[in-house]
């Protein structure tokens, strides 16, 4: 018996690693872009650039200074398998694995205060997450990730073209990042099923490695008429994928497109915006879609839209020095969309001024 459970859990195993990839492990995501279902790379107009394309710093004209954005994420199943995953954890073997079969358990909590002024922006970066993903207890597939990030990034933009035309403006920028990164992503081994210990953690978090990775992107605006105008944007970020010294993961790169119309009246803005990601990437081309809508007034904004294949909403707070965003969205955890959704939530608490 113990014979046959061993060539079906390898089979199982080697057919998981042949899979398409399963979700797309993006380092940073911003709580606007995410509550418009991930859809940024055509508007690309605040500090968010920064890291997602950084063509957009040529369209700041002034001086900013996020001192603190907080973001903290995390599933549903957080929240149901907290009490059991804390004992779990303290005492980890096989059976304990029953706490969490069949549930997503998700968590990260990500630092980025930026400065951002005409054509150039900087940021500091800190992103801590862990995810536990059981599936099938009779042969259990686990995915453990815990991953620690931080480093600094940098990003600059100009526009080309001739300065006469005022009704479009073309946009290219190149962003640069030094990171130090433990951890990662992985799929317990059979030998590491068969002896679940504590020491597992240790062996996928591992020690700090440095990477250094560029980002390049691009960006068209055009005005339309006096109250509609249209962007369309491409990035590719981590070129060549970051890597890092010892075993913890490399950043992969991401290419993108995007497309944004954004309508203003007095008092009032409403964008729509359209992404295509992780073009270079095999996997189902329903989990690259990504469309939102911003409804913005004075002091509020709403949000929604898709990510992936699944509905995103949200609303935003801002109060002069003071910004708070709310919103929950869905991830793709299988190979294929609608095949294991993981709901997740998103609080991002920002205080800034203007310089």
């Amino acid at each position: 018996m113990r014979a046959i459970f061993l060539l079906l859990a390898t089979c199982l195993m080697l057919y998981t690693a042949g899979a398409a990839a399963d979700e797309f492990h993006e380092l940073y995501r911003g709580a606007r872009a995410q509550a418009m279902g991930n859809a940024y790379v055509g508007l690309a107009d605040d500090e968010q650039a920064i890291f997602l394309n950084p063509a957009g710093l040529a369209g700041n004209k002034s001086y900013s200074l996020h001192y603190m954005i907080s973001d903290t994420d995390f599933s549903t199943d957080v929240l149901t398998a907290a009490i059991g995953g804390i004992n779990m954890m303290k005492n980890l073997s096989g059976d304990s694995l029953n706490v969490i079969m069949g549930k997503n358990v998700y968590g990260r909590e990500q630092l980025s205060p930026t400065f951002i002024m005409p054509n150039f922006g900087m940021a500091v970066l800190v992103d801590a997450q862990t995810a536990l993903l059981a599936k099938n207890q009779a042969l259990p597939h686990i995915t453990i990730g815990y991953q620690i990030t931080n480093g600094f990034q940098l990003g600059w933009a100009t526009s080309i073209g001739s300065r006469r035309r005022r009704d479009s403006d073309f946009r290219i920028g190149i962003g640069a990042k030094m990171l130090w990164r433990r951890g990662g992503y992985r799929v317990l081994t059979l030998n590491q099923l068969l002896t679940l210990s504590s020491s597992t953690l240790a062996e996928i978090t591992g020690d700090y490695g440095r990477g250094y990775g560029v980002d390049l992107g691009s960006q068209w605006l055009k005005k339309i008429n006096p109250h509609l105008f249209m962007s369309v944007g491409m990035a590719l970020t981590d070129i060549g994928n970051t890597a890092f010294d010892g075993n913890a993961d490399p950043q992969t790169s991401n290419m993108s497109t995007g497309l944004a119309l954004t309508y203003k009246l007095p008092g009032l803005s409403t964008t729509f915006a359209y992404d295509y990601k992780h073009m270079l990437d095999s996997g189902d081309w329903k989990k690259k879609n990504h469309a939102g809508l911003e409804v913005a007034l004075p002091f509020i904004s709403v949000y929604g839209g898709m990510n992936q294949a699944y509905f995103t909403y949200g609303f935003s707070l801002d109060i002069w020095l003071f910004r708070l965003t709310a919103l929950s969205y869905a991830e793709e955890q299988g190979a294929y969309a609608l095949q294991d959704p993981e709901r997740r939530y998103l609080l991002r608490l920002a205080l800034k001024v203007g310089l």
